[in-house]
């Protein structure tokens, strides 16, 4: 993409977030930026200038009152909320707040059946166990449960998978109904959420489980952070979160080390003409 296509992308992004805020706020639903998004804050006072979308964070039950605020509250005609159970098509356990009227085609869902529409991302988070067997036992329940349904509904695999595995899956695929491999998908990611745990980890993250798993005490202590000409809520022990997602995250990447989602397609309909304003990158 293109600097002036990233910047206006960003811009809509910026407006499908303001939307996520208001919600929450009229709601008094938490929420947190994470990954990306909260890097970006802190390092550039708002994007990323090569990355391409926003993450925000909910504990679980948050996230099903997000989901069912925005019944009443979001605008159908403007915004489309993306969620295993709004979209068939749709593969992933988090959701996706889409801009109608506007494509967006990443690499990984160009085959699938699903909206497209220009998207900022919400994760909820969930329990994970302290024993480290079961901790095991339970990444590899969620592994198998969301590679499935990937693999049912179209999505092409970010990581290779070894091709035993690869035909394993396709033939359990084959047989077992998409309604079958969401349920089981959503009790294995949902499996610790009655229990006490020191940990929780993100549905479906980029970087995988472990890495994705933080301390729970970090979302029990908010604070505001501005982001290029507004602001969210995000941890107040961001530093100590940043530290262990990015390392030295104050550094820049290397250019070939620099994280780019693979954009194939961007179509923005109706704001292609909208003046970029996006500040902070």
């Amino acid at each position: 993409m293109e600097h002036t296509e990233i910047q206006k992308l960003h811009d809509l992004e910026l407006e499908i977030a303001a939307e996520i805020k208001r919600i929450c706020e009229k709601n008094r639903i938490r929420y947190f930026m994470i990954a990306g998004t909260l890097l970006g804050a802190v390092r550039h006072k708002g994007f990323i200038p090569w990355d391409a979308d926003m993450d925000f964070g909910m504990l679980r039950a948050d996230f099903d009152r997000f989901v069912a605020a925005c019944a009443d509250e979001l605008d159908p005609e403007k915004f489309f909320l993306q969620t295993d159970g709004t979209d068939p098509g749709y593969t992933y356990a988090f959701a996706k707040i889409r801009l109608n009227g506007t494509r967006i085609v990443e690499g990984l869902s160009r085959d699938a059946a699903a909206h497209q529409g220009i998207f900022v991302d919400i994760f909820p988070f969930d329990n994970v166990p302290d024993n480290r067997l079961l901790r095991t036992l339970h990444e590899r329940e969620r592994y198998v449960w969301k590679n499935l349904l990937a693999v049912k509904l179209g999505y092409h695999n970010g990581q290779k998978r070894a091709k035993s595995l690869q035909k394993l899956l396709g033939a359990a695929a084959a047989v077992l109904p998409a309604g079958f491999i969401r349920k089981q998908k959503v009790k294995a990611f949902t499996r610790y959420n009655g229990h006490l745990t020191k940990m929780v980890v993100t549905a479906e993250g980029s970087y995988r489980y472990y890495r994705e798993m933080i301390p729970y005490r970090y979302t029990q202590k908010l604070c505001r952070m501005p982001f290029a000409d507004t602001e969210f809520f995000t941890f107040a022990s961001y530093d100590a979160y940043l530290k262990e997602m990015y390392g030295d995250y104050m550094k820049l990447p290397p250019e070939e080390q620099r994280n780019k989602h693979a954009v194939m397609e961007v179509d923005f309909g109706q704001y292609a003409e909208v003046k970029s304003s996006v500040r902070g990158e």
